[in-house]
């Protein structure tokens, strides 16, 4: 596959230490559950503490309508599910938003916000908040090899500042001949 002349991109989100080569190289896919690639705790709820505030809760479900997004606030809540959008209370969702407020970028579509930019060599739509959104997935891989200890990262360093273990998972050395060049 990787030869083939014919592809321009592969969107692969895995970290680099951990099976990201062999997923590239398309080598040693692990079936489980009997459907496709699978390499991941079954069964997890990982929550995170924010300096402002902010506290961040993920967790696995099989459940279809437990598949969402919600933001809770001081006046209240918003749940994002698809495309389905709802609030409590009902008027919190006709809030005038301000200029000054901060603004998401709305997506239809990842897969081609990623293909766009790579045909165009323009930027993706939100390659900051995109770093980060992964970065919260490995955190929690990481964190799901350290049962019983919390561990505290430093985004500006994106390192953690309270466990060596944990950092020496950030990446691996590769077998010869696989490298990533960063």
């Amino acid at each position: 596959m990787l030869r083939g002349e014919d592809i321009d991109a592969v969107m692969i989100a895995t970290p680099d230490h951990l099976h990201s080569v062999i997923t590239v190289a398309s080598a040693n896919a692990v079936t489980k559950r009997g459907r496709g690639i699978y390499d991941a705790a079954e069964s997890f709820r990982i929550e995170y503490f924010y300096k402002n505030r902010l506290n961040m809760t993920m967790f696995s479900t099989t459940d279809k309508d437990k598949l969402e997004i919600k933001f809770i606030g001081e006046e209240g809540w918003g749940v994002t599910q698809d495309k389905i959008f709802k609030t409590y209370p009902k008027n919190l969702r006709t809030t005038r938003i301000k200029n000054s407020d901060k603004r998401l970028y709305v997506s239809t579509n990842h897969q081609r916000n990623f293909i766009d930019p790579v045909k165009s060599r323009h930027l993706t739509a939100a390659p900051e908040i995109s770093h980060r959104a992964a970065t919260c997935y490995h955190i929690g891989a990481i964190a799901a090899e350290q049962i019983g200890q919390e561990l505290v990262f430093d985004p500006k360093t994106e390192t953690f500042t309270n466990n060596d273990l944990a950092n020496s998972m950030l990446m691996k050395p590769l077998r010869e001949p696989w490298a990533l060049k960063v």
